[in-house]
């Protein structure tokens, strides 16, 4: 699944791969909005 929606990626994911700038930025088991949204815009929880 590709989504640019955090919300949805968070509820319907076990494990998401966040990219930003082209980049892998992170991949996160049972991902929660807060982290998809932190490592998106490359701030640390």
């Amino acid at each position: 699944m590709i989504t640019s929606d955090f919300e949805e990626a968070a509820l319907l994911c076990d494990r998401a791969v966040v990219l930003r700038q082209g980049r892998l930025a992170a991949e996160l088991e049972q991902p929660t909005v807060s982290d998809v949204t932190a490592m998106a815009y490359g701030r640390a929880n």
